[in-house]
């Protein structure tokens, strides 16, 4: 049992250390003139490696998943939480207010960016409007890491709030 708790509390100080992976566009990409036809012809040669771009907020949701369950496990290896307490804690924070806001940014997120992908699959388009489509995804992909990092700290708020009120000493604070 030691040993278990031992291992719960090393993943989760490590996890909450890791910040959470940043979306950086080159800023060669981002200064893509789609008006010049040479310009335009690189980016979209370099399509394919430019929207791996959304790959860091893959890893972000994994991140953040990886951090929620590190920090329930804890609280269970101390023997303050069971599984119910781990449902009712997350149907909490599913009402929450700000964590309702935050998730219609999400969701705002990721229909603007389906519109985007569509738009740039749908039938044929000149060159300089996919590469227009291309910039606005990219541009949407890196200004959602700040909505991720945001969640983080609702979420890392929420379970500070329930160690609090179970007198169960925080683990360390996630570098974000």
């Amino acid at each position: 049992m030691i040993i278990g708790f031992v291992a719960v509390t090393a993943l989760t100080l490590a996890l909450q250390a890791e910040p959470l992976p940043d979306v950086v566009i080159p800023p060669e990409l981002r200064a893509t003139d789609c008006g010049n036809a040479e310009a335009r012809k690189r980016l979209l040669q370099q399509g394919d490696a430019a929207l791996t771009g959304i790959e860091p907020l893959r890893q972000a949701t994994k991140q953040i998943e990886a951090r929620m369950d590190a920090r329930a496990a804890r609280l269970m290896a101390l023997g303050k939480w069971t599984q119910e307490d781990r449902k009712r804690f997350g149907e909490q924070l599913l009402s929450d207010p700000d964590f309702v806001a935050h998730t219609a940014k999400t969701q705002k997120f990721a229909t603007s960016l389906l519109a985007t992908l569509e738009s740039l699959l749908a039938a044929p388009q000149d060159e300089e409007r996919s590469c227009r489509g291309v910039l606005s995804m990219l541009n949407q992909i890196e200004q959602n890491t700040a909505v991720a990092n945001e969640g983080w700290q609702l979420i890392d708020r929420a379970y500070a709030e329930e160690e609090r009120r179970l007198g169960v000493a925080p683990a360390a604070q996630p570098d974000l």
